[in-house]
């Protein structure tokens, strides 16, 4: 195979790597968030690990499954975070925390819904535009039967010679 052509498949299918920026910047909020919540920072990693798993399986370029996700699954958490803050991070807390199995439902099922949001509201939106568009059809059908009646054959005139010249081009 010829190397150029290897090149150029291999950056078609490459995944967007993360820049030094953003690296340098994730970097610089998990060393201030071990240094706020120390013992509650593994709590954070946990909970986010839904959003750190589709960071990985989503290639698209813009990430936007990974966006919609991370946004739910942060909602999930920041409850959470603003306990830890209040009251610290004392092991008392974090097992308070950690140990309630509603914390860990409502953690992973916020991230749960980022991931419905993505895969089901398209095929909402498909329907109720449908909807919408079947509606809008049939009210412009009543008007021009409508008109029809009112105005006589003469306007349909128009319409029927775009039918036949429709029928002769298909």
């Amino acid at each position: 195979m010829n190397p150029e052509n290897q090149a150029a498949r291999s950056s078609a299918n490459a995944r967007p790597r993360m820049s030094k920026r953003n690296r340098i910047l994730l970097i610089i909020a998990s060393l201030a968030m071990m240094a706020m919540f120390r013992t509650g920072f593994i709590f954070v990693i946990i909970a986010m690990m839904p959003s750190i798993v589709t960071y990985y399986i989503d290639a698209s370029r813009k990430r936007y499954v990974f966006k919609t996700i991370f946004a739910c699954n942060l909602s999930g958490v920041m409850p959470f975070i603003g306990k830890i803050l209040f009251y610290g991070p004392s092991s008392s807390v974090m097992q308070t925390i950690m140990g309630d199995a509603g914390n860990w439902l409502l953690v992973y099922g916020s991230a749960l819904i980022g991931l419905l949001m993505v895969r089901v509201m398209p095929m909402i939106a498909h329907t109720l535009i449908g909807g919408f568009h079947t509606t809008q059809i049939a009210r412009l059908s009543k008007n021009q039967k409508r008109i029809e009646n009112e105005w006589g054959d003469e306007v349909t005139q128009f319409s029927k010679e775009q039918e036949e010249e429709k029928e002769f081009w298909f």
